[in-house]
């Protein structure tokens, strides 16, 4: 397991340094609306894809390290027919808005290119969970350096910044479409298929689905900031979203590990693991605390003067990091040890809270409040899950 974290944190830290390169260049180029619009179209889909998903991220590679294979076979088939049917339906919706101008041409590409991704990532947890440090690693690269090398062209020749990365995202999505069903055909366990229905992989990941959906409710915060203050104001809270994303890779890289790896261990390896990770999260605050003195300049350098007003959104937003970044490792590791009900319970109860936090806050103290809002619901998730913990015996 050591390893292959290694492996991964290396693959995803290069992948989030070319995403936030990307996202600088973006930003500089772009006009402050459009930079706008692309931060709520990105924080919504990530919502509508998890429903989508219908908790097959989850689901998967924990049967996968439990070896149900025709489990895992449902579930891919699953998959794919969700992608699909999610990419039909954002296309023809944005392009008929294209056609009667109400969005721009790239936000069509763009949400084709992400309801596509879905798919990639939901298949590579069979590689995830098989121990692979390769082929996961290589995919998440290259579908991060493709685009960022299409932004850096189209700034370099001065074209549509936006529309030259949408076009480069479709098209390496694609083709990473194309090779991962071309790799798992040659995995002759994850082609069984046969008994385990459709409707019977549904009905045994609602937990699952509960719980990512209320996980991923946090990426509507800007859509909910732009709608209770501007498209401006989603654009300087995006910004400093923007700069604390990357650090939530350590987290992101534990989860998609924890899954498969917490279904092989005894309720008192899982307890210990908790507390573990615990610890190294709330030691996060040591690095982060006088970090935020430094949120005007690191804004100013990354996005330029305009986003100045981000810099008290950073500085609450590193502040609420630690508990923000915990919630999914923990939630992890409780579904795998079969709490994924309490976990999807926890996870609607605190989504419920933070949904109702971020306009409230927002409307008492504008952006600055919404930062805070996502902290406040977070910290409130982790303790649930923490004191659940400590009744794995």
């Amino acid at each position: 397991m050591k390893q292959q974290f290694l492996a991964m944190l290396l693959a995803r830290g290069m992948s989030s340094v070319l995403q936030a390169a990307n996202l600088v260049l973006l930003a500089r180029s772009a006009s402050l609306e459009d930079f706008g619009l692309l931060a709520v179209l990105t924080s919504v889909s990530v919502l509508i894809l998890t429903f989508f998903d219908l908790g097959m991220s989850t689901l998967i590679p924990k049967s996968r390290a439990l070896n149900l294979h025709e489990q895992v076979s449902a579930g891919l088939r699953l998959n794919a027919i969700s992608t699909y049917l999610l990419a039909a339906i954002s296309t023809t919706s944005f392009y008929i808005g294209y056609l009667f101008n109400q969005v721009p041409l790239w936000t069509v590409i763009l949400v084709c290119a992400l309801a596509l991704e879905k798919k990639i990532e939901t298949a590579l947890s069979v590689f995830i969970a098989d121990g692979n440090k390769s082929i996961p690693n290589f995919s998440i690269l290259l579908r991060r350096l493709i685009p960022f090398l299409g932004t850096a062209t189209a700034v370099w020749i001065h074209d549509d910044t936006i529309l030259v990365y949408s076009a480069a995202y479709l098209v390496v999505v694609f083709l990473s479409v194309l090779n991962v069903d071309r790799l798992l055909r040659g995995r002759l366990k994850v082609r069984r298929s046969g008994r385990h229905s459709l409707r019977r992989i549904a009905t045994e990941s609602w937990p699952y689905f509960i719980g990512n959906l209320s996980a991923h409710a946090r990426y509507i915060d800007t859509s909910l900031v732009a709608a209770v203050t501007s498209i401006t104001g989603a654009a300087i809270y995006s910004a400093a979203s923007k700069v604390v994303n990357p650090l939530q890779l350590v987290p992101q890289t534990l989860t998609a590990i924890l899954m498969p790896h917490s279904a092989r261990l005894n309720a008192v390896e899982a307890r210990s693991l908790v507390n573990r990770l615990t610890l190294a999260f709330l030691s996060m605050l040591l690095l982060l605390v006088p970090t935020t003195f430094f949120a005007a300049p690191i804004v100013t350098i990354l996005f330029g003067p305009d986003f100045l007003a981000a810099a008290p959104v950073l500085g609450v937003s590193l502040l609420a990091l630690p508990f923000v970044t915990l919630s999914s490792p923990l939630g992890s590791v409780l579904q795998g040890q079969g709490l994924e009900k309490f976990v999807a319970l926890n996870g609607v109860i605190t989504a419920a809270v933070m949904l109702i936090a971020i306009p409230s806050f927002a409307i008492m103290w504008g952006v600055v409040g919404a930062a805070a809002a996502v902290g406040f619901s977070f910290t409130l998730k982790c303790g649930l899950l923490f004191f659940r913990s400590r009744s794995l015996a």
